[in-house]
Protein backbone atom coordinates (compact mmCIF):
# COMPACT_ATOMS: atom_id res chain seq x y z
CA UNK A 1 0.00 0.00 0.00
CA UNK A 2 1.46 3.15 -0.58
CA UNK A 3 2.55 5.58 2.33
CA UNK A 4 4.92 7.68 1.58
CA UNK A 5 3.15 11.64 1.66
CA UNK A 6 5.75 11.91 -1.13
CA UNK A 7 4.29 9.21 -3.33
CA UNK A 8 0.91 10.62 -1.97
CA UNK A 9 1.18 14.26 -3.44
CA UNK A 10 2.62 12.38 -7.04
CA UNK A 11 -0.93 10.63 -6.96
CA UNK A 12 -2.64 13.72 -6.58
CA UNK A 13 -0.15 15.34 -9.43
CA UNK A 14 -0.95 12.48 -11.27
CA UNK A 15 -5.05 12.92 -10.60
CA UNK A 16 -4.89 16.77 -11.47
CA UNK A 17 -3.03 16.15 -14.74
CA UNK A 18 -5.58 13.86 -15.64
CA UNK A 19 -8.56 16.13 -14.55
CA UNK A 20 -6.45 18.89 -17.09
CA UNK A 21 -6.57 16.49 -20.08
CA UNK A 22 -2.41 16.32 -19.82
CA UNK A 23 -2.39 13.11 -20.51
CA UNK A 24 1.51 12.57 -21.78
CA UNK A 25 2.92 14.34 -18.57
CA UNK A 26 0.09 11.95 -16.54
CA UNK A 27 1.58 8.64 -18.48
CA UNK A 28 4.88 10.11 -17.13
CA UNK A 29 4.13 10.60 -13.97
CA UNK A 30 1.85 7.43 -14.21
CA UNK A 31 4.08 4.95 -15.13
CA UNK A 32 6.96 6.39 -12.82
CA UNK A 33 4.36 5.67 -10.10
CA UNK A 34 3.34 2.79 -10.91
CA UNK A 35 7.44 0.92 -11.50
CA UNK A 36 7.99 2.19 -7.76
CA UNK A 37 4.96 0.53 -6.59
CA UNK A 38 3.28 -2.23 -9.68
CA UNK A 39 0.70 -3.26 -7.03
CA UNK A 40 -1.16 -0.31 -6.78
CA UNK A 41 -4.61 -0.87 -8.59
CA UNK A 42 -5.55 2.23 -8.28
CA UNK A 43 -2.46 3.92 -10.12
CA UNK A 44 -3.26 0.93 -12.88
CA UNK A 45 -6.79 2.22 -13.10
CA UNK A 46 -5.63 5.71 -13.77
CA UNK A 47 -2.56 4.83 -16.17
CA UNK A 48 -5.62 2.90 -18.41
CA UNK A 49 -7.78 6.16 -18.11
CA UNK A 50 -4.65 8.50 -19.15
CA UNK A 51 -3.75 6.08 -22.10
CA UNK A 52 -7.41 5.53 -23.46
CA UNK A 53 -8.16 9.57 -23.37
CA UNK A 54 -5.28 9.80 -24.83
CA UNK A 55 -6.02 7.72 -27.91
CA UNK A 56 -3.76 4.82 -26.92
CA UNK A 57 -6.81 2.19 -26.48
CA UNK A 58 -4.49 -0.83 -27.03
CA UNK A 59 -2.73 0.32 -23.73
CA UNK A 60 -5.00 0.92 -21.97
CA UNK A 61 -6.82 -2.49 -23.01
CA UNK A 62 -3.02 -4.05 -21.88
CA UNK A 63 -3.27 -2.44 -18.53
CA UNK A 64 -6.78 -2.95 -18.20
CA UNK A 65 -6.41 -6.54 -18.48
CA UNK A 66 -3.68 -6.45 -15.93
CA UNK A 67 -6.38 -5.48 -13.48
CA UNK A 68 -8.67 -7.70 -14.47
CA UNK A 69 -6.49 -10.86 -13.99
CA UNK A 70 -6.45 -9.25 -10.36
CA UNK A 71 -10.00 -9.13 -9.96
CA UNK A 72 -10.62 -12.70 -11.03
CA UNK A 73 -8.45 -13.94 -8.33
CA UNK A 74 -11.34 -12.46 -5.54
CA UNK A 75 -13.52 -13.70 -3.97
CA UNK A 76 -15.92 -10.62 -4.10
CA UNK A 77 -15.62 -9.45 -7.88
CA UNK A 78 -14.92 -5.58 -8.34
CA UNK A 79 -15.38 -5.47 -11.92
CA UNK A 80 -13.76 -1.78 -12.49
CA UNK A 81 -11.54 -3.67 -15.39
CA UNK A 82 -14.25 -5.71 -16.63
CA UNK A 83 -16.52 -2.67 -16.83
CA UNK A 84 -13.80 -0.37 -18.93
CA UNK A 85 -13.04 -3.52 -21.21
CA UNK A 86 -16.73 -4.34 -21.63
CA UNK A 87 -17.61 -0.82 -22.37
CA UNK A 88 -14.06 -0.43 -25.05
CA UNK A 89 -14.83 -3.49 -26.45
CA UNK A 90 -18.64 -2.92 -27.26
CA UNK A 91 -17.53 0.54 -28.40
CA UNK A 92 -15.23 -0.61 -31.04
CA UNK A 93 -17.51 -3.93 -31.71
CA UNK A 94 -14.90 -6.20 -30.62
CA UNK A 95 -17.32 -9.19 -29.82
CA UNK A 96 -14.81 -11.72 -30.26
CA UNK A 97 -13.11 -9.92 -27.05
CA UNK A 98 -16.01 -8.97 -25.17
CA UNK A 99 -17.37 -12.42 -25.03
CA UNK A 100 -13.76 -13.53 -24.51
CA UNK A 101 -13.67 -11.60 -21.05
CA UNK A 102 -17.11 -12.47 -20.30
CA UNK A 103 -16.46 -15.99 -20.57
CA UNK A 104 -13.16 -15.22 -18.59
CA UNK A 105 -15.12 -13.61 -15.34
CA UNK A 106 -18.01 -16.25 -16.03
CA UNK A 107 -15.68 -19.04 -15.05
CA UNK A 108 -14.33 -17.43 -12.45
CA UNK A 109 -17.73 -16.17 -11.02
CA UNK A 110 -19.93 -18.83 -12.31
CA UNK A 111 -23.25 -17.37 -10.44
CA UNK A 112 -23.01 -13.89 -10.53
CA UNK A 113 -25.71 -12.35 -12.08
CA UNK A 114 -24.49 -9.23 -13.32
CA UNK A 115 -21.37 -11.26 -15.44
CA UNK A 116 -23.76 -13.63 -16.99
CA UNK A 117 -26.19 -10.88 -18.18
CA UNK A 118 -23.17 -9.47 -19.89
CA UNK A 119 -22.36 -12.64 -21.34
CA UNK A 120 -25.37 -13.10 -22.49
CA UNK A 121 -25.35 -9.88 -24.27
CA UNK A 122 -22.54 -10.53 -25.97
CA UNK A 123 -23.47 -13.90 -27.29
CA UNK A 124 -25.97 -12.21 -28.76
CA UNK A 125 -24.25 -9.26 -29.74
CA UNK A 126 -21.62 -11.78 -31.29
CA UNK A 127 -23.98 -13.96 -33.53
CA UNK A 128 -23.90 -16.56 -30.52
CA UNK A 129 -27.90 -16.74 -29.95
CA UNK A 130 -27.84 -20.54 -29.25
CA UNK A 131 -24.75 -20.00 -26.05
CA UNK A 132 -26.99 -16.81 -25.41
CA UNK A 133 -30.03 -18.88 -24.78
CA UNK A 134 -28.25 -21.28 -22.88
CA UNK A 135 -27.22 -18.49 -20.42
CA UNK A 136 -30.83 -16.93 -20.55
CA UNK A 137 -31.67 -20.34 -19.15
CA UNK A 138 -29.43 -20.57 -16.25
CA UNK A 139 -30.40 -16.94 -15.42
CA UNK A 140 -34.28 -17.81 -14.82
CA UNK A 141 -32.68 -20.74 -13.06
CA UNK A 142 -31.26 -18.85 -10.87
CA UNK A 143 -33.65 -15.71 -10.66
CA UNK A 144 -37.13 -17.92 -11.13
CA UNK A 145 -39.14 -14.61 -10.04
CA UNK A 146 -37.38 -12.32 -12.45
CA UNK A 147 -38.96 -11.90 -15.44
CA UNK A 148 -36.16 -9.26 -16.59
CA UNK A 149 -34.17 -12.23 -18.63
CA UNK A 150 -37.57 -13.70 -20.52
CA UNK A 151 -37.23 -10.72 -23.46
CA UNK A 152 -33.40 -11.18 -24.03
CA UNK A 153 -33.58 -15.10 -24.36
CA UNK A 154 -37.02 -14.60 -26.53
CA UNK A 155 -34.47 -12.04 -28.57
CA UNK A 156 -31.96 -15.40 -28.51
CA UNK A 157 -34.78 -17.68 -29.61
CA UNK A 158 -35.66 -15.16 -32.45
CA UNK A 159 -31.98 -14.57 -33.38
CA UNK A 160 -31.54 -18.77 -33.44
CA UNK A 161 -34.36 -19.29 -35.83
CA UNK A 162 -33.00 -16.32 -38.21
CA UNK A 163 -29.40 -17.45 -38.25
CA UNK A 164 -30.62 -21.66 -38.69
CA UNK A 165 -32.00 -20.07 -42.21
CA UNK A 166 -35.35 -19.29 -41.44
CA UNK A 167 -34.90 -16.09 -42.72
CA UNK A 168 -37.28 -15.61 -44.89
CA UNK A 169 -40.24 -17.71 -43.05
CA UNK A 170 -39.82 -14.43 -40.41
CA UNK A 171 -39.55 -12.12 -43.10
CA UNK A 172 -42.72 -13.29 -45.12
CA UNK A 173 -44.79 -13.90 -41.98
CA UNK A 174 -44.87 -17.81 -42.44
CA UNK A 175 -44.98 -20.43 -40.19
CA UNK A 176 -43.02 -23.55 -40.52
Amino acid sequence: MIEKNKTKRKIDSFENLLRQGKYREAIVLGEEIHKAYPEEESVLLMLSWAYYDSGDTQQAIIYLNILLERELLRKVFTSFAFDELVRIYRQEKNFHKLVEICERAVAAQPEDIGLLTELGKAYLQSGQAKKACGIYEKLIGIEKRQSRFLLPMGRSFVCRRVDSGKRKSLSTGQRN
